[in-house]
């Protein structure tokens, strides 16, 4: 099983970039890192204005795009998209969802309403499709353009009649030259045919050998390209991944938080396993944490998470998914008051007074 990192495809346009790619088997890794690893990693696609970690006064300086139930499929599905880019996801689902009720036929948007439902069914599909398309791409090898040699047609063997003024002796010799010729021309013509057939066949042996070296090389290189389609394709769908929100608890030694994509349709909730003496550098800088997330195929249409490890700075940490979410909880005990009598047993002394002029 194969690891990948994925990045941001390219497609012929913005609006349909996210519909366009074309489709595999394997694990994936899906994190936040620029940069990448050693297993051909590559950056993630950059975040938009509307992703992870825009303030609120950036996406409200972003006019949102106007659209009405007049305009072209096509000009809404363009808004939509702006709006998502803009992270004005609200906007943007009932957009996507007016445009499905009033243009049901326009694939592009069905589809696109598919990626907020299953997003990861979808990525799933678009790789397998480019890698259909890889597949069935037209042999890089040279075409096979030499014909097979034609068996040829042996040549009739003449009759000879003997003259009236020829001898025998004379028509012997006449015959025997003729037969030699004749034996000549037929031993040429199979030479001939027995070296188009020797030459013909090398071609195919060296034709067929080039065929199967490629056959090779595309079953060789099929699982990690599937994995970059992949890759290509989570970048596109889901953004990057972060942690927010995370809420430590010091007797586990882990901290409860979301893992999310700045393309907003992914929200898991994880536990993160912190040493205590890290866990305070990591919560104020939880920003650095990069979650890394291992998919493998799942079923016959999605993806499904593997394993997890959150890298921040030096150390890895695991991480699991789980149900529920822990909130902040503020834990405050009163100390009992212990009943004391403070002057029972203790005993103040007098300050004596003395008149020093009292001798005289």
């Amino acid at each position: 099983m194969g690891d990948s990192i994925y990045h941001q495809s390219k497609a012929q346009a913005k609006s349909s970039s996210i519909l366009s790619m074309m489709v595999a088997v394997g694990a994936l890794l899906w994190f936040t890192a620029c940069g990448g690893a050693s297993t051909g990693a590559v950056a993630p696609a950059p975040a938009s204005a509307g992703d992870a970690g825009a303030s609120s006064e950036e996406t409200s300086n972003v006019a949102t795009p106007v659209v009405s139930s007049q305009s072209a499929p096509q000009e809404v599905f363009d808004a939509a998209l702006r709006m998502l880019e803009q992270g004005d996801t609200d906007s943007f689902r009932a957009t996507l969802l007016d445009l499905n009720q009033n243009h049901p036929s326009y694939e592009p948007a069905s589809r696109l309403a598919r990626w907020l439902d299953a997003p990861f069914v979808l990525v799933r599909e678009i790789a397998e499709q480019r890698m259909k398309t890889w597949l069935s791409r037209p042999d890089e090898n040279v075409s096979f353009t030499l014909e097979q040699p034609e068996t040829p047609v042996s040549p009739q063997p003449p009759i000879l009649t003997k003259n009236e003024y020829e001898t025998t002796a004379e028509f012997e010799a006449r015959y025997q030259r003729s037969q030699q010729e004749y034996n000549d021309l037929v031993d040429n013509l199979r030479n001939q045919y027995r070296a188009a057939v020797e030459e013909y066949n090398t071609a195919v042996e060296r034709y067929n050998d080039s065929l199967a070296t490629e056959q090779a090389v595309r079953k060789e290189r099929s699982n990690e390209l599937f994995w970059e389609y992949v890759n290509d394709a989570v970048s596109q769908v889901l953004g990057a991944p972060s942690i927010v929100n995370p809420v430590y608890d010091p007797d586990r030694e882990s901290f409860s938080a979301e893992l999310v994509s700045s393309r907003g349709n992914f929200v898991q909730n994880i536990n993160i396993a912190v040493p205590l003496e890290s866990a305070r550098e990591f919560a104020q800088n939880v920003n650095d944490a990069k979650p890394v997330l291992y998919f493998e195929l799942s079923g016959n249409a999605g993806l499904e998470v593997n394993r997890v490890i959150v890298s921040y700075r030096d150390d890895d940490y695991v991480a699991e998914f789980t149900d529920r979410k822990q909130l902040p909880v503020v834990v405050q005990r009163s100390i009992k008051e212990k009943p004391v009598d403070f002057s029972g047993d203790v005993t103040i002394l007098k300050i004596n007074k003395i008149d020093y002029q009292d001798p005289f």
